[in-house]
């Protein structure tokens, strides 16, 4: 206990953050740095990882299932982690076989618990929320670059739901409802280009101009995750500006001394729930955008970089 982490999430704690989640979250800032469990001086703790979401993989007649008693966000994160994993990993544009299994089971088991409003809940089935929606669609769709096959009507659905919470007429975005939030916005936004919204649409490209003209939340990475992914994939002209400020107060913030050194924490409601490692796995992902992604679509030539 005496080298226990400040901010480490509260023993007894009942907000849904099961271990599928934490590990995720995890393997994916290692995988974001180009490390696998074959290549990287990390290759004991990726493999460690990888096997970990293996075994814990509950055999449902829907699939696997990866909520491990705590919610969709655990299932979801943990199948982002394993899709990237198995995208590295391929050799000679083979695909690890029992990877590939794990990661197709799990996809069938996010259509299963899709709701039929076009969202994801805490648990299968039920009607969800954009936040954990999310996760499902950013691992369904590198699942889906994999050539894992989903229902045809899976993304359109999602798009719908997506859609309904939105203040009409600028894309900002809600929770659950048109109650627009800038961490909600920015997810919102970064899900419609994943699910095929195009820049052009004026109301559209005016929302990533205000994202950076908000500029970043500094505390709240989940926003600053989300924000720096939208902005990354349009290539917004004002990109180099977003990704400096982000950039330099990570630096700046990140933890020097004891055993916490290379660690991040912020006073923030997501941050004080997912702790200390939460925080850190989202800081290293947010540093590794531009190179973990291509961009989704290119910038406007009036704009060149």
């Amino acid at each position: 206990m005496q080298r226990r982490c400040r901010h480490g999430k509260p023993e007894n704690e009942s907000t849904p953050t099961p271990k599928t989640a934490a590990t995720g979250l995890a393997l994916l800032a290692f995988l974001g740095a180009g490390y696998t469990s074959d290549a990287g001086p990390y290759q004991d703790e990726v493999r460690k990882g990888i096997y970990y979401l293996r075994s814990v993989a509950l055999e449902t007649q829907y699939g696997f299932d990866w909520q491990q008693g705590g919610s969709m966000y655990g299932h979801g994160i943990a199948l982002l982690a394993m899709s990237e994993a198995m995208a590295m990993m391929k050799i000679n544009d083979q695909f690890d076989s029992d990877l590939y299994h794990h990661v197709s089971e799990g996809a069938n088991f996010t259509t299963f618990a899709q709701h039929p409003n076009g969202s994801w809940g805490y648990t299968p089935g039920r009607p969800g929320d954009i936040t954990i929606t999310g996760w499902q669609v950013l691992s369904l769709s590198t699942a889906k670059k994999a050539g894992i096959e989903t229902r045809s009507d899976l993304f359109a659905r999602a798009k719908r739901f997506v859609m309904s919470v939105r203040d009409e007429p600028r894309y900002e975005f809600g929770y659950n409802s048109p109650k627009p939030e800038r961490t909600t916005t920015a997810i919102g936004l970064t899900l419609l280009l994943y699910l095929g919204q195009q820049p052009g649409h004026s109301f559209f490209d005016q929302e990533f101009d205000r994202l950076v003209e908000r500029g970043p939340m500094l505390t709240n990475v989940y926003h600053d995750y989300y924000a720096t992914m939208a902005l990354h994939h349009v290539r917004h002209r004002d990109w180099e500006l977003w990704n400096t400020q982000v950039r330099n107060h990570l630096v700046r913030t990140q933890a020097t001394s004891g055993h916490e050194a290379g660690s991040w924490h912020f006073k923030d409601k997501w941050g004080d729930v997912g702790g200390r490692l939460y925080t850190t796995a989202m800081c290293a992902l947010i540093l590794e955008v531009y190179y973990r992604y291509l961009p989704l679509y290119e910038a406007p030539e009036e704009f060149p970089l």
